[in-house]
């Protein structure tokens, strides 16, 4: 009977024993479960950046390991059994990742992207038609590297390597297409005719001549005689506005007096009259070219041989009233050739053969180098000498409405260079 008792009270202590483990063990595993709250939220948010995150803000790669790190802390967040230190474990590591994101964020970076996306639409515009196949190949060799290396995770520094390559690249590219006209060459004089104000124009050449408002010939234009004004421009800009003989007058150079020629301008008459002159350099002794009343430019120069060349487009209304109208004309000393263009398209050649054409004249003499002449034929003081027996307000010639954007090259331009002067400039 007392063996039996003891038994008894020993198995009771066994499972006491048993119990009191379990109870304590039991305390040991169950940690209170986190609050996920926080953490919830910042999932959500971190998932609206990832959806609205694209390659013109962050690199590519920058958004994968973004996304990367947001699936990581998805998975975590699902478990049911995570402790707070464990929750905010994973909220930690989601703001560093969020942070690293947008540390790739720059205005280098965008400015970047923006390059490569110009570039792009450079390059797949680009045929064979207008670059030399070899230049586009080359160009998109160079797009393709950087935009390689611009998905990467890259430092400023590299970011403004990227920049200036492709800048370098894409510039370079821009002057090999047909058509380019390198001015810092070729430009002898240019106007924007942009000062809206004062009495002078300032080329933008890299020659920065001078022209002066001159009213017109007093004695010729007596009541009538006006002062060149400021007007409305071709492309939201300033133009010259001219009547009454008014004009502008550069002091002379060799330069106005190119072994080759051309002249581009911008022109929006009020009337068709013969004596519409645009420019002049020494009129007929030198060159002058002009608006005939049928809506014809007219081009004269004086032939190294001592020939003078009268010749027109012979396309009645190329030019006409109240509307701006591109006027270029080109000579050619090697090829003998006279040609013109109206709005980009070209109207007439004149040859050796049907017109005589041949090298303008290096020489100006009877009259001595005179002031070229914007919007008139002569000076008061060379009208006064050689003008007056038979010059009447009716037929001094002038320009009669508005003159903008006026060029002249030391080179004969080819076709396409005009045409490519027209599409830049043309309203």
């Amino acid at each position: 009977m007392k063996m039996k008792n003891l038994f008894g009270v020993r198995i009771l202590l066994l499972m006491l024993v048993v119990s009191s483990a379990m109870i304590f063990g039991s305390c040991e595993k169950d940690e209170p479960v986190g609050d996920k709250t926080s953490l919830t939220a910042l999932i959500s948010a971190a998932d609206q950046l990832s959806a609205s995150a694209t390659v013109a803000v962050y690199p590519q790669a920058a958004i994968d390991a973004f996304k990367t790190a947001l699936a990581a802390v998805k998975t975590a967040s699902a478990s049911t059994t995570l402790t707070q230190a464990e929750v905010d474990a994973q909220v930690t590591a989601l703001n560093a990742a969020t942070a690293t994101l947008n540390t790739y964020k720059t205005d280098d970076y965008a400015a970047l992207y923006a390059l490569i996306t110009s570039s792009e639409t450079l390059a797949n515009g680009a045929t064979s038609a207008t670059y030399p196949q070899t230049a586009i190949d080359n160009f998109k060799t160079t797009l393709a590297t950087v935009k390689t290396a611009a998905a990467t995770l890259l430092t400023p520094a590299q970011i403004t390597n990227l920049n200036v390559n492709l800048t370098a690249a894409k510039k370079t590219f821009g002057t090999q297409i047909y058509g380019f006209i390198d001015e810092a060459l070729y430009l002898t004089a240019g106007w924007h005719f942009d000062e809206g104000t004062g009495t002078t124009a300032t080329a933008f050449s890299t020659v920065k001549h001078v022209g002066t408002f001159k009213a017109g010939n007093a004695v010729i234009m007596g009541a009538n005689s006006k002062s060149p004004a400021w007007g409305d421009g071709l492309k939201g800009g300033k133009a010259l506005v001219l009547d009454g003989g008014a004009h502008l007058e550069v002091p002379y150079t060799t330069a106005f007096l190119p072994a080759n020629l051309t002249i581009s301008v911008w022109v929006k008459p009020t009337v068709l009259r013969a004596d519409n002159y645009i420019v002049s350099q020494n009129y007929w002794t030198g060159y002058k070219l002009q608006i005939q009343d049928g809506g014809k430019p007219f081009f004269t120069f004086k032939k190294v041989d001592g020939g003078i060349v009268d010749a027109d487009n012979e396309t009645d209304n190329s030019v006409k009233v109240n509307v701006w109208n591109h006027v270029v004309v080109t000579l050619n000393a090697t090829t003998k050739e006279l040609k013109f263009f109206v709005n980009g398209t070209h109207t007439k050649t004149w040859t050796e053969a049907n017109k005589g054409i041949g090298p303008l004249t290096q020489t100006l003499t009877a009259p001595s180098p005179q002031p070229f002449i914007i919007g008139g034929v002569a000076t008061d003081a060379e009208l006064a000498a050689n003008f007056m027996e038979w010059t009447t307000a009716a037929n001094l010639g002038y320009f009669k409405g508005s003159i903008d954007e006026l060029k002249i090259y030391n080179i004969a331009l080819a076709d396409g260079q005009i045409s490519k002067l027209y599409m830049d400039e043309k309203p």
